[in-house]
């Protein structure tokens, strides 16, 4: 082949090759690279201790709000004063009662005697102060009065209402008196006492009198009912006697009593 032809055969390759190539689509450009992410923050390092502090001295005290003070405790629902319904501390008795007695007398004048008895009924009132040295237990004195007014005379089979005559037996007394429950009411009492007896009566329109002097005693017991913190009532029952008498001019009287009294009283304790 001569060179023009070899010209034109390789100017007609170029020619038919050269849409082909035109043809090819260009390689699409990837996308740019999505942005790194953030470097992750180094951990953050814990505080370091205060230091210490130098040797022989506490530490400083850190800073708080002070607690509230807890609230106060309730009573209980039953809480009562202190020494209510509670026999203790000083001690104060009003009574007023119903009283029977019976009296043996004896006179005396020289080498006569004579006798009898007087029997009656009447009223009877007390008065008593004292303390508890112990729970429960009252210890104290006060008055304790009778009076009978128009007993009968009685001496050998006869009897006799003496009329305008009075006998009155007084002691000025000290006692002792137990409660078996210092809460309770129920008690006992004791007393020893002063007495005198008062004999009140008329002889033919004069009126006379003879006092006489002694000794007596009397025991009992009753039960106090609370109305109050301190106060009570109750019933009271006790036994006396007494053994009296009066000299005068070389005649010498001797009475002794015997009196059952029943009192209504008040308490403070």
């Amino acid at each position: 082949m001569s060179k023009r032809a070899r010209v034109v055969v390789v100017g007609l390759v170029l020619a038919t090759g050269a849409p082909a190539r035109a043809q090819v689509p260009a390689p699409d450009t990837p996308p740019p690279s999505p942005p790194a992410p953030p470097a992750a923050a180094p951990p953050a390092q814990p505080h370091a201790p205060p230091p210490s502090p130098p040797p022989g001295y506490a530490p400083a005290p850190g800073y708080y709000y002070p607690a509230a003070p807890p609230p106060p405790p309730l009573p209980p629902p039953d809480a009562r004063n202190r020494g209510a319904h509670e026999h203790d501390g000083f001690f104060l008795r009003m009574g007023l009662g119903f009283s029977s007695m019976l009296t043996k007398t004896e006179g005396t004048l020289g080498q006569t005697q004579a006798g009898g008895d007087l029997s009656g009924s009447g009223g009877a009132l007390e008065l008593l102060i004292g303390g508890t040295p112990a729970r429960g237990f009252v210890l104290g004195g006060g008055l304790v009065a009778h009076t009978w007014m128009n007993p009968s005379y009685q001496v050998g089979g006869s009897s006799e209402r003496l009329d305008d005559t009075e006998l009155g037996l007084s002691f000025l007394a000290l006692f002792a008196q137990l409660y078996f429950d210092a809460e309770g009411g129920a008690y006992v009492q004791a007393l020893v006492a002063a007495a005198e007896e008062t004999y009140r009566y008329e002889v033919a329109g004069d009126k006379r009198e003879t006092e006489l002097g002694g000794g007596g005693f009397a025991i009992g017991g009753g039960y106090d009912f609370w109305v109050g913190d301190q106060w009570s009532l109750g019933p009271e029952l006790r036994l006396s006697w007494a053994s009296v008498k009066h000299e005068s001019e070389g005649a010498v009287t001797r009475h002794k009593t015997t009196a059952l009294t029943l009192s209504f009283t008040a308490t403070l304790h």
